[in-house]
């Protein structure tokens, strides 16, 4: 054999060998398969919800660059207020334009990013002002603060992997992305009958709609997830220019919020407390801003900002009341104005406060007949019946707590739990407290901060006394998310002053450093349990289905929903104590404020008719019941749910047969 046939011959064994163990590797990859397809779409899909939740802010920070918004010296808080301003208009611009053109992907694809193209100068110089901001935060970081952006970067990095997970926490599946969803499905933004909440102002709603419309559910959780991460940055970057210790008391204030268990995990539940939040930075920021420099804008602005917080939901009116009363304070002791120079201001920041809360309170009453449905006067769908079920909360705890209330929030305070129902953790009082230890005098910038922060405290204070003795709803801590900022504010200069401090020879920072790392560091474990225990990693990386995993977080409520989807098509179903709808409408009608039997009963008595023909006149063909929550309900002790009423419901459904049955906590009934 020559010499050119054996080195053919060596190429075709080589080219055999090749082909086989090609052969070999598909076949052994088919068989154990070691991607699923849905695992190889996982990271492209990730990738486009963040897109679209950075493309969102991105936007409302170039529109606020393009509004000529700034803060002297301190880039970082410049982009976090213009931001700020720009996801407040395009609230409006979604709600405007979804009300009248429609829900589709010109209004909220199309037009953005048309707009985004004709800014691009403006976008372009707010992500320079964040970049560069933070590469100066991160520069002068010491050692202890880089090890508290490392645990606040894992407690970001955590909560962003549950964000991008589908939805399953409660509010979330009742309401707060009930509406988007339901305005997407009809084309427009309208009132929503069976949704009493769509009278709430929805200024984070509109956002989430204009993220879920191409991104999804888990999109809405996203830009949520980012709109808590500017937050944090304003408060760091609040310090950046006036204080003698600067941004190294900056970490401090984030590290005392996410501190709070509470915090930390709402970063990723889609819902709207941390935009009240970040509204409450953007106006301390504009008040400090006044103090400093007396500028007539810089006081509207803060004002606008109040206004906004107000937006997110009636409560976020708690920052109109404490900025007004700084406002109102600080002008008339500190800045000795009098007379026509006071009136003139106190009016300045009202005018700024009126300007976005008018657009809803306007809405309201044109769709309902009420500014400020659906609480204090009978509209559109809440009768007196509605309104004493919804408003009638008896006050929380006994009227002196109200004098403990700061320490009550804190150590008795437990997410979804009775009473405070928040988790805050304990740096905000702890830290808060150091302020007594102050022995340098303060520079004119910390001297406004703290007072400031004093002030919003004691207001804090005194409106969540009052509003807990009008409704006991009124105790829960989320309710006034806006003014929390303020707190971490003391809590950083609290920090300021024991850094300084020292007992002989002894730093009392060692001592208090290791408590904030060791709070951080509590919240931070927590999260990542909580992130490994939910399987959010396997659901956001394909390896579990979406099922099991809200099987693996919901409960039976989740099999309970996709049997609603099974049912016949053209089937509607009446829910009975079960609020969250989330995954079933428009098909469904959840039980929102747990009165649809007490709201049956009573029209089927006025109408001489039974509940099941009433039922049937309204087109239901299959009633879901919470067992769990009408026995939970049973023993009467809810003053709105007497126990007659729910044995009632009881002897009624005697005269059904159970389609399905869920464990204790579901069952589905035909309606005959």
């Amino acid at each position: 054999m020559s010499r050119q046939n054996i080195e053919n011959n060596f190429k075709l064994r080589i080219v055999l060998v090749m082909l086989f163990a090609l052969l070999v590797l598909a076949g052994y990859f088919i068989v154990h398969k070691p991607i699923t397809p849905e695992s190889a779409a996982a990271p492209g899909l990730v990738t486009w919800r963040v897109l679209v939740s950075l493309f969102i802010m991105i936007l409302a920070g170039g529109i606020g660059n393009r509004m000529g918004i700034h803060i002297d010296e301190n880039p970082l808080s410049s982009a976090v207020i213009q931001s700020g301003l720009g996801l407040g208009i395009l609230s409006v611009y979604v709600l405007a334009i979804g009300s009248t053109l429609g829900v589709n992907w010109i209004t909220l694809g199309f037009i953005p990013l048309a707009t985004c193209s004709l800014l691009y100068r403006s976008v372009f110089k707010w992500v320079r002002q964040v970049t560069t901001a933070l590469q100066e935060i991160l520069g002068g970081a010491g050692i202890f603060e880089r090890w508290l952006a490392f645990f606040m970067l894992v407690i970001f990095a955590a909560s962003l992997i549950t964000a991008l997970s589908p939805p399953f926490h409660y509010d979330a599946l009742m309401y707060h992305l009930v509406m988007p969803q339901t305005y997407i499905q009809q084309g427009r933004i309208t009132h929503i009958p069976w949704l009493v909440m769509t009278g709430m102002p929805q200024c984070t709603e509109m956002l989430y709609t204009m993220a879920i419309l191409p991104g999804g559910l888990p999109a809405a959780a996203v830009t949520g997830w980012m709109i808590g991460l500017m937050a944090i940055l304003g408060i760091s970057g609040f310090f950046q220019t006036g204080f003698q210790s600067g941004s190294r008391i900056g970490w401090v204030a984030a590290a005392s919020l996410l501190a709070g268990e509470t915090f930390a995990s709402s970063l990723s539940w889609a819902y709207i407390d941390w935009m009240g939040l970040f509204f409450g930075v953007c106006c301390l920021i504009s008040l400090q801003a006044w103090l400093t420099s007396e500028r007539a804008p810089s006081l509207f602005l803060a004002g606008i900002f109040a206004g906004l917080a107000f937006t997110t939901k009636y409560t976020g009116g708690i920052l109109f009341l404490c900025g007004f009363a700084a406002v109102l304070i600080l002008t008339n002791k500190n800045l000795h104005y009098s007379g026509r120079a006071l009136v003139k201001t106190i009016l300045l920041f009202c005018g700024g406060a009126v300007v976005f809360p008018a657009v809803w309170l306007s809405r309201n009453l044109i769709i309902t007949g009420s500014p400020v449905y659906p609480f204090f006067f009978p509209a559109a769908e809440m009768d007196a019946v509605r309104l004493s079920v919804y408003q009638g909360a008896e006050p929380y705890g006994e009227w002196w707590e109200g004098f403990v209330l700061p320490i009550r929030a804190t150590l008795w305070g437990l997410e979804s739990a009775e009473g405070y129902s928040v988790s805050i953790g304990p740096l905000l009082l702890i830290l808060a407290s150091g302020n007594l230890l102050r022995q340098r005098t303060l520079k004119v910038s910390e001297k406004n901060a703290l007072r400031l922060g004093v002030i919003f405290f004691f207001a804090l204070w005194f409106f969540w006394g009052i509003g807990n003795r009008l409704s006991g709803y009124l105790i829960q801590t989320r309710m006034y998310f806006s003014i929390f900022p303020a707190l971490a504010i003391l809590a950083a200069l609290g920090w300021d002053a024991i850094r300084e401090t020292r007992w002989k020879t002894i730093r009392l920072s060692l001592f208090f450093g290791a408590v904030i790392l060791l709070s951080l560091g509590f919240s931070l474990s927590n999260l990542v349990l909580q992130t490994i225990k939910q399987d959010s990693i396997k659901v956001v990386t394909g390896f579990t289905s979406e099922n099991d995993y809200l099987d693996n977080n919901l409960g039976w409520y989740a099999p309970a929903m996709r049997a609603i989807h099974d049912l016949p098509s053209g089937s509607k179903t009446l829910f009975l104590y079960e609020p969250r709808g989330l995954t079933c409408v428009p098909d469904c009608d959840p039980d929102e404020i747990l009165d649809q039997w007490k709201l049956s009963r009573l029209t089927a008595i006025s109408n001489s008719i039974s509940e099941l023909e009433l039922w049937k006149q309204k087109g239901y063909n299959y009633l879901l019941i919470n067992q769990a929550g009408m026995d939970f309900l049973a023993d009467g002790k809810d003053p709105h749910h007497p126990a007659a009423e729910i044995q009632a419901l009881k002897d009624l459904l005697k005269q059904l047969k159970p389609v399905q049955s869920f464990g204790e906590s579901y069952r589905i009934f035909q309606l005959p």
